[in-house]
């Protein structure tokens, strides 16, 4: 069956696939510090700069457009709710673009973090870190499939919906429960050992850089929109 590449670690040679996850994490903490009082304009200078740096790291968002539409219809039903509470057109264009920016800044720190460089560069927490990532996509894979699967029989979204529900969630965990052993089976082949000191990533100048220019448009950003 086909799988997701969404939230997907995507190995490229790019500067942000080299830089520090630490970095990257501070990054995308500033970055939705600013989205949160943010006016329309703050959040779509910050969108279209995301935008930029996805287009830059040829990030493949036309390939991805398949597995957004779930997010794009969340982003519309974010925004008419705004709209039928606020009566602004403007708060419903910005619910909606901070979602959008949120989604992609998930995207791209997905798409250029190994969940073992991450694991690496916390060192205490690791083993817990590298397991979590590597079960989200797991999750997001085994429910693609499921839905593909009943697709391809013709079955109707629509009939007996709360059966439907049911038993997908059904189906999911039994899915999950054998990917999970899979896992397992092939974590023990590999004799791993979740205790194994990983060694340290070191900071270059690229997290300098990427720090820096950060910090200075989150200032100016603060200061001027």
């Amino acid at each position: 069956m086909v799988e997701l590449n969404l939230f997907h670690y995507h190995q490229r040679d790019t500067f942000l696939n080299k830089a520090h996850p630490i970095a990257k994490l501070i990054a995308l903490f500033l970055l939705s510090s600013l989205l949160l009082q943010g006016s329309l304009l703050r959040v779509l200078i910050v969108l279209v700069l995301l935008v930029v740096v996805a287009l830059v790291i040829t990030l493949p968002l036309k390939h991805y457009l398949r597995e957004l539409r779930f997010f794009m219809l969340m982003a519309l039903m974010l925004g008419g709710v705004r709209l039928l509470v606020t009566h602004q057109a403007i708060d419903a264009l910005t619910a909606m673009a901070k979602f959008g920016t949120i989604v992609l800044l998930g995207l791209l720190f997905s798409d250029s973090t190994a969940p073992d460089d991450l694991a690496r560069s916390i060192p205490r927490w690791g083993a817990l870190v590298q397991m979590t990532l590597t079960t989200i996509p797991l999750v997001n894979d085994s429910a693609f499939q499921i839905s593909q699967a009943r697709k391809a029989r013709g079955e109707s979204p629509w009939s007996n919906p709360l059966k439907r529900i049911a038993s997908y969630v059904t189906t999911l965990l039994d899915l999950l429960l054998e990917k999970s052993e899979r896992l397992e089976e092939a974590l023990k082949a590999r004799c791993y050992d979740p205790k194994l000191p990983h060694p340290p990533l070191k900071f270059t100048y690229r997290d300098s850089l990427l720090l820096g220019g950060i910090v200075i448009l989150s200032v100016l950003l603060y200061l001027f929109t």
